[in-house]
């Protein structure tokens, strides 16, 4: 099973975790969010906002820990410099903030096996659009915003 992991729970990151709560399959585990801001703060706007009744229940959280649809998701909000990644782990990196093959290396040096960035990058490995190149990839991927494909 692929360990997954979010760095930065904000619109993307958040309709990550929607799609995948919906996705009954689960070809991976989604074992760890990792955000700056307070978890009791984004797991409201994660139940509030952006018709999210419409798409998947609401989540809760204990302690340092996302509870959704029977299973628990880690939460941290450590900086990238603090940030550990286990091995075999993809990266989803949705802050917006590392967007160059340079800054976006650190995940790998934490450990990471690959990183995908959300975002278009100019240095990326691969620019990945769903339908047209999405099984062509190196260790460091950006999407052009289709993120779901790469990872299911």
């Amino acid at each position: 099973m692929i360990n997954v992991s979010i760095n930065g729970f904000g619109r993307i990151g958040r309709n990550f975790l929607r799609l995948y709560l919906a996705d009954t399959k689960k070809n991976f585990t989604l074992n760890r969010i990792n955000d700056i801001a307070d978890l009791k703060a984004l797991v409201h706007i994660f139940n509030t906002k952006e018709g999210n009744k419409i798409f998947c229940p609401e989540i809760s959280y204990s302690n340092k820990t996302i509870n959704a649809e029977n299973c628990c998701i880690d939460y941290s909000s450590l900086s990238i410099d603090e940030n550990k990644w286990s091995k075999n782990e993809i990266v989803i990196e949705s802050t917006g903030k590392f967007v160059t093959k340079q800054s976006a290396q650190k995940h790998l040096d934490s450990g990471a096996s690959y990183v995908v960035l959300t975002c278009p990058s100019e240095d990326a490995d691969i620019t990945l659009i769903s339908g047209i190149n999405e099984n062509c990839f190196d260790k460091l991927k950006s999407t052009a915003g289709c993120i779901f494909v790469i990872v299911s």
